[in-house]
């Protein structure tokens, strides 16, 4: 998910990935040219950065440049019984590798390597901080022990394959309510709902084509956002996995194209909706009772 542009030194790199720690002190961002640099929000400022990227002062050299590769996805580790965990987050990257890191070192603590997977775009911790989701180009879900980063359960797609993904994974998301149930969306336009600790899927949602950061959760509600030409921003029950709401984009012009790369619940609001629609580049703030945008950033 592209968002926005940031001066690194004398390079111009494109921010593929944001983060905040639990605490919204620091916050992560990856690049498409591999770095990530942390931001302390106290004094807005850059706090260190991770595998600068630097480019030879001559031309000449550039093809001796390290090939990096974008962070597709930042999640910090939860914090799960007082100070455990603090600072460790993982990041995910457009090869086949998740690099661990604690904030306080530049160098990994852990690198997986994911075979013959060559794009991990999506990862995500449980709420206790025990387990690490991913999902990628390969349609393969890994879920990994998050102490010792062994795969513990494994979701491939395959012939007649009727339980698990058969394309792209976008998006991995735990249920924050419960620590072994998992929502994973992409380019199958299919939200599959897994158990990690049975091989079959519990339940399908069809239709969502989730390209980013838009499956979120608020009393039992499942938001999602498609990246499609319709039915962009939608609810469903999590009871009864029925679809709740429709919110169009734009609600003078229904048909107006949203093609939305990520959606939210609002903290604060009982009823907002942030999300972020491609084809007008543009930020809007919905409500979802009504579906009536409140506010809108170009």
């Amino acid at each position: 998910m592209s968002l926005t542009y940031t001066n690194l030194g004398d390079t111009k790199a494109h921010i593929m990935s944001v983060q905040f720690d639990e605490e919204a002190k620091t916050l992560l961002a990856g690049t498409r040219n591999g770095e990530i640099n942390s931001y302390n929000l106290y004094y807005a400022g850059l706090e260190s950065q991770i595998d600068q990227f630097e480019l030879p002062e001559n031309p000449a050299d550039y093809t001796n440049v390290e090939v990096k590769y974008p962070v597709t996805c930042l999640k910090w580790r939860p914090r799960y019984g007082g100070m455990r965990n603090r600072g460790i987050f993982a990041a995910s990257y457009g090869n086949n590798q998740i690099k661990v890191y604690s904030s306080t070192s530049p160098t990994p603590l852990h690198t997986i390597v994911e075979g013959e997977n060559k794009g991990v775009y999506s990862i995500d911790y449980n709420t206790s901080g025990s387990l690490l989701v991913s999902g990628g180009q390969d349609a393969t879900l890994r879920i990994y022990d998050a102490e010792k980063l062994k795969v513990v359960q494994e979701y491939k797609p395959g012939y007649q394959d009727k339980v698990h993904h058969f394309n792209r994974i976008h998006w991995v998301k735990f249920n924050p309510e419960n620590d072994n149930i998992l929502f994973s969306g992409g380019a199958d336009k299919q939200i599959w709902i897994h158990d990690t600790r049975i091989k079959d899927c519990l339940r399908t949602i069809i239709g969502p084509y989730i390209l980013g950061d838009c499956l979120d959760f608020k009393n039992s509600t499942l938001l999602t956002g498609s990246c499609s030409s319709t039915e962009f921003l939608e609810t469903w029950d999590l009871r009864t996995y029925e679809r709740v709401k429709v919110i169009d984009w734009d609600q003078e012009n229904p048909s107006k194209g949203g093609q939305i790369i990520a959606a939210k619940f609002e903290k604060v609001s009982a009823n907002g909706i942030i999300a972020a629609g491609k084809s007008q580049n543009c930020v809007k703030i919905l409500d979802v009772s009504s579906g009536e945008t409140k506010a809108s950033v170009e």
